[in-house]
């Protein structure tokens, strides 16, 4: 593949082990090989303001300490940078496809990532729920979720910690972002063994967590007949990627008040480690940055792996 024809990727990096296991996330999908990787890290320098001490006499030893400081820090990132280009290296990627950015913070480290993406031609930001904070009670940290509601015109690729086996359940409701995010794993997982579940979930009953608003009996059945449409759809677009039809399965789940709870628990019975879901679902409110099923997918699906797709 031409270098020009990559599909583009900023991966969030952060010096920390945490993160690192998102370098390691990449190297265990196989098809990820063919991308443009850019390790993107935003560095906390010594404010500008700071260096008018050195018009301080007395300031000027704890000056040279922290100028110091600052170049043992910068250096302990490149080394961190090298260090992830050498495991993606190991793994495949082509060295070429590898490019190590360290960016000076400017308005804080989610805006500044969220600019970069707006100008730099992506296809995807990959990140991890926490980074060096690591509060074990908040289910992402504020930068990821500043990331994710920010992200609405890319998607978003929060690496997980379960083992990669390349099955994903991707949640479908015949809407276009749904189909948008068949079509994101389909090409993102072309050339690859992957196994598909595409999983339909209907409530029988009011939900708060539901965009979907099909609570009348008559429309629920007309849905129910809809679903081998809808199904058939998903499959041709995955298949019109390479997958076999072989490795795509379906479900429908039904008599459920919470979608989200029934992706994740569908994700785990069938051992998939990647959850893929579209940012907003038949309900799309503008309004909000994320729907309310996908956000909550990613909120009880604490282990696995979530593709947002917008």
């Amino acid at each position: 593949m031409n270098q020009q024809d990559k599909l583009k990727v900023l991966v969030a990096v952060d010096g920390t082990g945490r993160c690192l296991k998102t370098i390691h996330y990449l190297r265990a999908v196989r098809s990820l090989r063919k991308m443009h990787v850019v390790l993107f890290n935003v560095f906390s320098s010594v404010p500008d303001a700071y260096w008018d001490l050195e018009k301080e006499p007395a300031s000027v030893k704890m000056v040279s300490h922290v100028r110091a400081w600052e170049a043992t820090q910068r250096q302990a990132m490149q080394n961190y940078l090298e260090k992830c280009k050498r495991i993606l290296m190991e793994a495949g990627f082509e060295p070429s496809a590898i490019e190590k950015r360290i960016h000076h913070r400017v308005k804080g480290v989610a805006r500044d990532i969220l600019e970069e993406v707006r100008k730099g031609g992506y296809e995807a930001v990959v990140l991890r729920r926490r980074g060096a904070a690591k509060i074990r009670q908040l289910i992402m940290g504020s930068v990821a979720t500043k990331l994710v509601e920010g992200l609405s015109f890319l998607p978003v690729i929060i690496a997980g910690q379960l083992t990669v086996g390349n099955r994903l359940l991707i949640g479908v409701d015949g809407s276009t972002g749904s189909m948008r995010a068949v079509a994101f794993a389909g090409r993102m997982m072309a050339g690859s063994d992957a196994h598909f579940r595409l999983v339909r979930v209907i409530r029988d009953s009011i939900a708060d967590d539901s965009e979907d608003t099909a609570t009348d009996p008559d429309l629920l059945e007309e849905i129910r007949r809809d679903v081998d449409t809808v199904f058939e759809k998903a499959t041709e677009i995955l298949t019109g990627h390479g997958h076999e039809r072989g490795r795509i399965e379906t479900h429908l789940i039904t008599g459920t008040t919470s979608r989200a709870a029934s992706l994740a628990r569908e994700a785990e019975e069938h051992h998939c480690d990647t959850i893929v879901v579209g940012r907003r679902g038949l309900s799309r409110v503008e309004d909000f940055f994320i729907g309310r099923v996908s956000n909550k997918v990613i909120q009880v699906a604490r282990k696995h792996t979530i593709w947002v797709v917008t």
